[in-house]
């Protein structure tokens, strides 16, 4: 607690409570944001683990591996910080008395150091957050207002017209079993009931670049 202005702060009788009550704001903020950042790269994790939601395009793809990065900070520098606020109130805990003393780097700093140390997590959080929100709504606006073609459909679409071709089928068109992003580009597997037919057409979905049969349903 500070005194009026020019005067030497007044030493507190419960440094610890106090310490307590002046980080509790930030204390609560830093578990807010670890719990949103893991909420958010299990989303992500969501997202990439199916292959037909994955962005291939760049701009899409940017602002998606910007958001992971961006989660990934505000998981670890708030896991930081929470350690950091522990070594606060054990260091002050350590300079009271309350614990016995211990080998630790809480005993060999001073409270201010830890306390700078959160000033700057909290930054580094923030910033990070807001990038990440940054990013986030970048690839909602490339999503909504790019063509309404994605690229798994065009690419589905590439690959039905291929089998067409090869196999003079149109009214009746092998149907689609499978549907993978290996390499870099989609592999679709179409069956007639007598043969497969895998069809590989790049990422954009606008180039065939493979073409096989094999036997089998």
């Amino acid at each position: 607690m500070s005194g009026p202005m020019g005067e030497q702060p007044v030493q507190s009788k419960q440094p610890l409570k106090d310490a307590v009550d002046a980080n509790s704001g930030r204390f609560e903020y830093f578990k807010q944001a670890l719990t949103l950042g893991l909420a958010g790269l299990a989303g992500m994790a969501a997202l990439f683990t199916d292959s037909t939601r994955v962005p291939t395009g760049g701009l899409a793809l940017s602002f998606s591996v910007g958001a992971g990065t961006c989660l990934l900070i505000i998981v670890a520098w708030s896991a930081f910080a929470l350690g950091t606020y522990a070594n606060l109130l054990q260091c002050i805990a350590l300079k009271e008395g309350l614990i016995p003393k211990i080998k630790s780097k809480a005993e060999t700093k001073e409270p201010e150091y830890f306390a700078a140390g959160i000033n700057l997590q909290a930054q580094v959080v923030t910033a990070a957050l807001i990038a990440a929100g940054v990013c986030l709504v970048g690839f909602a606006a490339v999503r909504i207002f790019a063509p309404s073609t994605t690229e798994v459909e065009a690419a589905i679409a590439m690959g039905r017209e291929m089998v067409a071709r090869q196999t003079g089928q149109r009214a009746q068109a092998p149907e689609l079993q499978r549907l993978e992003l290996k390499g870099g580009a989609f592999e679709l597997v179409f069956s007639d009931g007598r043969e497969r037919l895998i069809v590989s057409v790049s990422s954009d979905g606008r180039k065939v670049t493979a073409f096989s049969r094999q036997p089998g349903p």
